[in-house]
């Protein structure tokens, strides 16, 4: 009994050994030969880092109907914040990408990123799983001057959304330790009057005024400009920050679309240029003392 254990478990070991010298021999999967670059629909290039000011994220995806979007999560160091933005880049960025892969490694597959520093990761076929690239530094600088380049100017990712039937618009932000007190700008339409509602951090409740169309008609056209309906689904929280500003956001139409967004120190483009534009004309029919 006990040699018939010593004989199954040594054919255990010796298979053991043998399928690692087996996988030894595997060579690792080329991009351009084992993994098609005209297949490539999804490439993500992060630096992960404690840092708020040194960690960002490049996601560049190729949707069914062949379109081309960039979404960037960065440090804005002119507001202080986390920015996320989703932006059209110019088709040729596809080729410049599939040029600088050409040649370059993929790791295993399962095989985990870094907890810190760069990584790159490759999808294709919009299925198929992640997968971890081999890269020096000089590649990823290159690979991120890259996207940098693309992002710079794009314009947005339309929503699509039909501003003119807006029934309802707010934008809040919420009180914190560090910045005490609501901020509220809204309009609503009911029974067929516009209504204004704004407030500031210090005051209890919301002031609301009815407002003509035309004031009514600015607003829709600042909502209109920044495509806040091209922020729904926006959810993101900044880590390793305790404390700072969270903001919610919602816009509905007559037919019942809606979209929303919200989060803490973290926020879609075009956010603090809406909040100013939308607080100066606010300020014209709720002066403040």
């Amino acid at each position: 009994m006990k040699h018939g254990i010593r004989l199954l478990i040594g054919g255990m070991i010796m298979l053991t050994i043998l399928g690692l010298f087996s996988g030894c021999g595997k060579k690792a999967a080329e991009i351009g030969k084992d993994f098609p670059v005209g297949e490539i629909t999804g490439l993500r290039l992060e630096n992960r880092s404690d840092s708020q000011e040194e960690a960002f994220a490049y996601t560049v995806m190729t949707g069914e109907d062949g379109a081309l979007s960039l979404e960037i999560s960065r440090y804005d160091e002119i507001d202080g914040d986390r920015i996320w933005e989703t932006v059209v880049p110019d088709p040729t960025l596809w080729d410049a990408i599939r040029a600088s892969l050409a040649g370059k490694k993929l790791q295993p597959e399962g095989t985990k990123a870094p907890d810190k520093g760069m990584a790159l990761f490759l999808q294709k076929n919009r299925e198929e799983s992640w997968r971890l690239v081999r890269m020096e530094e000089t590649a990823f600088a290159e690979l991120r001057e890259q996207m940098w380049d693309a992002s710079d100017g794009a314009p947005y990712l339309p929503s699509g959304f039909d501003y003119s039937e807006l029934v309802a618009f707010s934008i809040k932000e919420v009180a914190s330790m560090a910045f005490p007190g609501d901020s509220l700008i809204a309009l609503d339409r009911k029974d067929g009057k516009w209504i204004a509602a704004y407030q500031v951090a210090g005051q209890q409740e919301p002031q609301r005024k009815e407002v003509d169309d035309a004031f009514a008609g600015t607003v829709l056209t600042i909502l209109k400009e920044y495509d806040l309906g091209s922020w729904d689904g926006f959810d993101r929280t900044a880590k390793n920050v305790l404390d700072g500003s969270r903001f919610e956001c919602s816009l509905v139409l007559g037919s019942g679309e809606k979209a929303s967004a919200s989060g803490s120190n973290s926020f879609p483009r075009g956010y603090h240029d809406v909040w100013k534009d939308l607080r100066t004309l606010y300020l014209t029919v709720f002066p403040q003392n």
